[in-house]
């Protein structure tokens, strides 16, 4: 008897498992024009399946559609998503390109600022300079001018001071010369007084003269400094040479 039971039991898994096998070929062999059905057309006939073999080979093919539907929407979504990665790239790349030129815009305007402002001082040097070319000149003239008559003064001055006394004539004959004696302190005087201030007048000259040549050389060298600075500007900016545009 038991083992009639085990026989029977034996026979029914094997039934079973022919079942299944049979149920996985006929799923199998599904017709491939079936899978490219519209969904709806599946659906439909999912809906008009007469048995349940033919709702599972309906809906597997549904499932397969489902799936093929889902794995094109997301290769879709990744290329997409690697058009619009590809697109911020460039936009980055554009950005920090164009963020580079408006520095390099802004260093470039600062030199040509920086430039002008140079070339505007240089002007101004170059204008002190020629003032104090000017007044250098006009004291040279006013010192050479004044040396002169000093010198003249000096010579009259000395003629007096340091000639023989004149020889004193007789007693009777002192009378009439006596006035004249008396005469000649007072305008050998005022003569040294001219002397001398002509001469504090030429050593002030003479020192107005050192301090314009200082100054001079000073705005000289501020000019020569300021046109290097400006001949650097200028290779810098790639705006040719100096000496062109001056």
């Amino acid at each position: 008897m038991s083992r009639l039971l085990l026989a029977n039991e034996e026979r029914d898994e094997a039934l079973l498992r022919a079942r299944q096998l049979q149920q996985a070929a006929e799923l199998e062999s599904f017709p491939l024009e079936d899978v490219d059905m519209d969904v709806s057309e599946l659906l439909q006939r999912v809906c008009g399946a007469d048995s349940v073999r033919d709702v599972q080979r309906v809906g597997s093919a549904l499932v397969q559609r489902l799936r093929s539907a889902l794995q094109r929407r997301s290769d879709i979504t990744a290329q997409e998503m690697k058009a619009v990665m590809e697109e911020r790239d460039g936009s980055i790349a554009k950005y920090k390109r164009l963020e580079q030129e408006v520095m390099r815009e802004r260093e470039q305007r600062a030199s040509e600022m920086e430039l002008l402002r140079l070339q505007r001082e240089r002007g101004g040097a170059l204008e002190d300079r020629r003032q104090l070319e000017a007044g250098l000149q006009l004291l040279r003239v006013n010192h050479s001018d004044s040396v002169s008559p000093a010198a003249s003064l000096a010579a009259a001055n000395q003629t007096p001071l340091h000639a023989p006394p004149p020889k004193t004539p007789p007693p009777r004959a002192t009378p009439p010369e006596t006035p004249t004696l008396r005469a000649t302190p007072p305008e050998t005087l005022p003569l040294q007084e001219q002397v001398q201030q002509l001469w504090k007048e030429k050593q002030s000259v003479e020192a107005e003269l050192q301090r314009c040549q200082e100054a001079e050389r000073e705005a000289s060298e501020r000019v020569r400094r300021l046109e290097r600075l400006v001949e650097v500007l200028r290779k810098k900016v790639g705006t040719g040479s100096l000496r062109a545009v001056i």
